[in-house]
């Protein structure tokens, strides 16, 4: 009976190290529950069965296994057969050569015999939890290794943290099968087993619940990102909105001023016609743009971001030239440029030297972005990330430079950020 309940129990164990192994190189997003609690079931019964029913035939027994578990990472990853076959193959190759890397350190290295590891019950199940132990700790290293096909991160401090429990196990297990000759009779071995087969799965359950926890983060920064997105498309929208209104307002007044030039000619009073249309053609000028890129959202972003930073008393010095071949999205512009003169007179509000520089041409091949502004406070840097000093909107806070960061690795460019002696550069290089 204790042999059929740890068979069982290290099936579910090994069962559940394949779901962590496969999740590594195909996606799980869309995953029915249901399904995948009944396929999990149904790869334990299995298994367990294979191992009974191919007791004596090792090779088949391992060809079965890896047909098995090739046709449920189909099934629950809807992954193509090839994929999948080379997963399980993997897997179980891994599996097999952890065990006989585990049996030649207990034998070399720790001196320990093989013919009392095969033949003691207790301690060869042991050797087997022993070994799911260090192909979890192998499946781990994997993960941190392939963060980005994931997207779960870790800083190295913390990966270290969560080190220490998987080794703290290894360690242990090892030194209850050092001290095996302590075990007087078959209940306590029997008790081992369970201590051991709990603390392997307690290191499962801590990493799958570090998993789901790091994945919601991940979810919940990327509709932070869209939030951010979206309320900068707001802002642009408005400001387009603004600007058809003022349009709408300007024909308005120009009937009032054709009908007022009118009377001045038919009353032959043709000096203060002269003047009034003086006044008028200042005031258009006035309100037109005041630089002109031969593209008309990067004119429209440029020119409301010139107005705002004069309503603040900065000095907002510009340089541009022929921008009309520029390929970027026009998402993508905004997100760029109103992100970075965003966070440039941010800075500038409370500096003493208010003047942001922005640099946008089109050289050669590429698009040359520099935006460089004086502050006065230190910029605060989390995580390797710069953060706004901005009391609203807390959870929006680094999501600017993140912003951009995204857009420049879309179209492949390179970005250097520099900040000393009061000076706050970004250079952004994009090919075009």
């Amino acid at each position: 009976m204790t042999e059929y309940i740890y068979t069982l129990v290290y099936t579910i164990i090994y069962t559940a190290l394949l779901n962590l192994f496969a999740g590594i190189f195909v996606s799980n997003k869309n995953i029915n529950r249901n399904l995948f609690y009944l396929c999990q079931v149904l790869l334990v019964i299995s298994s367990f069965g294979l191992s009974y029913l191919f007791v004596n035939q090792m090779a088949l027994k391992q060809i079965f296994i890896i047909l098995v578990n090739t046709i449920i990472i189909v099934v629950l990853y809807v992954a193509k057969f090839k994929k999948a076959l080379v997963i399980a193959i993997l897997y179980q190759g891994c599996a097999i050569a952890i065990e006989y890397l585990v049996l030649v350190i207990l034998q070399y290295v720790w001196k320990l015999k093989i013919e009392d590891l095969l033949q003691n019950d207790t301690l060869n199940c042991i050797m087997g939890l022993l070994c799911l132990m260090v192909m979890f700790c192998v499946i781990s290293v994997v993960r941190k290794s392939l963060p980005q096909k994931r997207g779960y991160l870790l800083t190295e401090m913390e990966w270290l943290r969560f080190s220490i429990f998987p080794l703290f196990c290894i360690i242990t297990i090892v030194m209850l099968m050092l001290n095996f000759e302590l075990v007087q009779n078959n209940r306590q071995g029997m008790i081992l087993i369970w201590v051991v087969s709990g603390l392997v799965i307690m290191n499962i359950a801590v990493f799958s619940l570090l998993t789901d926890a790091l994945k919601r983060e991940n979810e919940l920064a990327e509709y932070k990102v869209i939030q951010e997105r979206g309320k900068n498309d707001t802002e642009m929208y408005q400001s387009m909105i603004n600007n058809y209104n003022q349009q709408r307002k300007m024909v308005h007044e120009f009937k009032n001023h054709l009908s007022c030039m009118t009377l001045l000619i038919n009353h032959g009073e043709y000096e203060r016609l002269s003047n009034y249309m003086s006044q008028i053609q200042k005031s258009m000028n006035q309100e037109q743009d005041l630089f002109d890129t031969n593209h008309k959202l990067i004119n429209m972003i440029i020119n409301s971001k010139y107005l705002e930073a004069c309503d603040k008393g900065i000095l907002l010095v510009i340089k541009t030239n022929d921008l009309s071949r520029i390929t970027m999205e026009d998402q993508d512009l905004v997100i760029l440029l109103s992100n970075l003169i965003n966070n440039a007179i941010e800075a500038c509000e409370n500096s003493e030297n208010k003047v942001i520089k922005l640099k946008m041409i089109k050289e050669q091949k590429w698009l040359v972005v520099s935006v460089s502004n004086h502050y006065e406070q230190e910029p605060i840097k989390l995580a390797g990330k710069f953060m706004t000093r901005k009391l609203e909107n807390v959870q929006y806070h680094g999501l600017g430079i993140e912003n951009i960061n995204d857009v420049i690795e879309k179209y492949g460019g390179t970005y250097v950020i520099k900040s000393e002696n009061k000076l706050f550069q970004f250079s952004i290089l994009i090919p075009m």
